[in-house]
């Protein structure tokens, strides 16, 4: 659980309420889809609640699920996000979204994409081929990301130290084309 003073006012009430859910969501885990265990793990997350257990159990679950049966492009961007944003790696869950990732590439919406890839960067994970995957992808639909978004991607393939020309060929002109609503967090 991350420490109350990190949390806002809101989050401190809905403390006793999350611990219950997280209760009630391990018992459940079993017969949650991959999308549904995305979307528990993406709410404990946006609630700054850290269940190590339910954590452990959805990561679990989503690892031993057959490409077939894996989360959407969205539910991969929700747990890469969820699991990096709470600190908890887990390298079964971590090789699984890589690789149904590789699988679903073209099916990643903008934010979706930003999500992953901040998800994987934040867990230093230097997967070549899915950087690769993932920027033909951002190619086409950086234009569509917001300013945050643009230096997400390409902050990704700066930590896993891979330069692709043709991303950053549309990245910068996009950011440039925004530079007026660049903050000083997305500016670093």
């Amino acid at each position: 659980r991350i420490e109350s003073w990190e949390l806002s006012p809101d989050q401190v009430v809905l403390q006793p309420a999350m611990r219950a859910l997280c209760r009630q969501a391990r018992k459940a885990v079993s017969q949650m889809s991959s999308q549904q265990a995305a979307m528990v793990a993406w709410a404990c997350a946006r609630m700054g609640y850290r269940d190590e257990a339910l954590l452990q159990a959805l990561a679990n679950h989503v690892s031993h699920t057959s490409l077939k049966l894996a989360p959407k492009a969205q539910g991969l961007s929700m747990l890469a996000w969820a699991y990096a944003t709470l600190d908890f790696k887990h390298p079964a869950l971590l090789s699984r979204l890589m690789q149904t990732a590789k699988a679903k590439a073209k099916w990643f919406q903008p934010q979706a994409l930003s999500n992953l890839l901040w998800g994987l960067g934040h867990f230093k994970v230097c997967d070549q081929e899915l950087l690769s995957l993932l920027a033909r992808e951002a190619v086409y639909k950086v234009d569509d990301l917001k300013p945050l978004g643009i230096t997400t991607i390409l902050e990704a393939w700066a930590h896993a130290g891979f330069y692709n020309i043709s991303l950053f060929a549309v990245a910068v002109p996009a950011a440039r084309k925004q530079l007026p609503a660049f903050s000083p967090p997305t500016l670093v």
